[in-house]
């Protein structure tokens, strides 16, 4: 199979090669020098191509060429849905997420498949960068999918993300899981987007506060900006108000100059914060992906310091 003739993609089908003139050979050694790369059997791209795209359009461009390559009826689902949304999650995306028809389930090397019993319910087709029109699940559709089979803290980047940046309204999600009440893990869909905020729109932020409620803790407010005597003191990521308890994430997203200045902004930001009464712990992203447990023991031994 290859790219509708009509549509001009960064796709190089084998198919087309070989009727274009090319050798197997010559296939072979674009492969082997790494001119090309292979998406998929038979689906090739310019490796100068593909690495100068975004980590979002290369998933893209990989969805697309699973797309085209299945001859069975489906639609792009769950996270690779939420890329072709313009919703990117924390994590790396990995794997294409497709839905089909639970007759026709079969193994698709590269992808994650799920079934379901009406492939028409909630699709719609969306164009790419390249022309070429994919179909997905609504975003309602997918950040529910999302939470149906995801944990808390994937399911509020989905949902805190698209609320963030006011692209979908919790009328638009509810409509949904009023459709599907009997479907796996709707009420735990329910449960957890019930949790999501529209003023958290980092999805680092959405991914921790949904790490701190599944092991036990209060919820927080986020990104909070904190002033002092009508100067801005700076803008805390987590705040327990009412226990005078604040958060702040250590990041190592940046050059280490930027680093340096940041660890001393923060520490000045934390001076004058404990001079107000406030507890103010800095936890490392380290941390919270290894020692979860351990910084939410912190958190709360100083939530019942507060309280005391």
């Amino acid at each position: 199979m290859g790219a509708p003739s009509h549509i001009t993609t960064p796709l190089l089908w084998r198919s087309d090669l070989l009727t274009q003139g090319h050798s197997p050979d010559q296939i072979r050694w674009a492969l082997t020098s790494q001119r090309w790369l292979a998406l998929r059997r038979g689906v090739y791209v310019e490796r100068e191509t593909f690495t100068a795209l975004s980590h979002r359009e290369q998933h893209l461009l990989n969805a697309l060429a699973v797309h085209q390559s299945l001859n069975c009826d489906h639609v792009l689902s769950h996270h690779t849905a939420l890329a072709v949304h313009g919703l990117t999650p924390l994590h790396p995306l990995m794997d294409v997420t497709l839905t089909t028809h639970r007759d026709l389930r079969r193994h698709v090397v590269g992808a994650q498949v799920f079934t379901t019993r009406d492939l028409a319910l909630h699709r719609i087709d969306h164009d790419t960068p390249w022309g070429a029109s994919l179909p997905v699940t609504s975003l309602a559709r997918t950040i529910v999918d999302i939470a149906r089979t995801c944990d808390l803290p994937t399911a509020l980047v989905a949902a805190e993300s698209a609320l963030s940046q006011n692209i979908i309204q919790r009328s638009d999600w509810g409509d949904v899981l009023d459709q599907l009440p009997r479907w796996p893990g709707v009420t735990k869909a329910q449960q957890s987007l019930d949790l999501a905020t529209p003023h958290c729109a980092d999805p680092l932020l959405s991914w921790c506060r949904g790490l701190f409620l599944t092991l036990g803790l209060p919820s927080p407010l986020c990104s909070v900006a904190v002033s002092h005597q009508d100067h801005a003191v700076g803008r805390f990521d987590f705040v327990w108000p009412d226990q005078a308890v604040m958060v702040m994430l250590d990041r190592t997203d940046a050059t280490t100059d930027v680093q340096l200045q940041r660890l001393r902004d923060l520490r000045k930001q934390e001076d004058l914060m404990r001079m107000q009464g406030y507890i103010v712990l800095t936890v490392t992203t380290h941390e919270l992906i290894h020692q979860a447990r351990a910084v939410v023991a912190r958190i709360n031994s100083a939530l019942a310091r507060a309280a005391a």
